[in-house]
């Protein structure tokens, strides 16, 4: 039996970034929703909405832990990436009845490790297995 679970939309992601800037600072573009790749966007919603038949039999920690490397490396914002990529991640998790424990000191400091690539997708979902509920 395939897991039934919530996933985000567009202007869910799109109003993650734009509060992140709202609460810590940086640039922000309303013109482009701040968007500096839509179609990298567009494709990350469609794997974590499971609409590639690959993906859509993965754990809610893959799905989640795709969700923030793809934001963070990819840097599909023109600012708060980081930010932005481990918030969504949260709220995915959040929303699918998963609490994540963490501080702001832990969150700033795997956003850093994922953007430097210091971090393996495969050591993060170990992480976020290990400290969920």
């Amino acid at each position: 039996m395939v897991e039934t679970r919530r996933s985000l939309n567009r202007s869910e992601i799109l109003l993650i970034n734009k509060r992140m800037i709202e609460s810590f600072g940086g640039e922000y573009s309303d013109e482009s929703e701040n968007l500096k790749s839509p179609g990298s966007l567009e494709y990350i919603l469609a794997v974590i909405r499971g609409d590639f038949p690959y993906f859509f039999h993965s754990s809610i920690f893959e799905v989640a832990a795709f969700l923030c490397f793809r934001i963070i490396q990819g840097h599909i914002f023109f600012d708060g990436n980081k930010r932005t990529g481990f918030e969504a991640m949260n709220l995915l998790l959040q929303i699918n009845n998963i609490s994540l424990s963490f501080d702001t000191e832990v969150a700033l400091d795997f956003s850093l490790k994922i953007a430097k690539k210091e971090i393996s997708e495969k050591e993060f979902i170990v992480w976020l297995r290990d400290n969920s509920k």
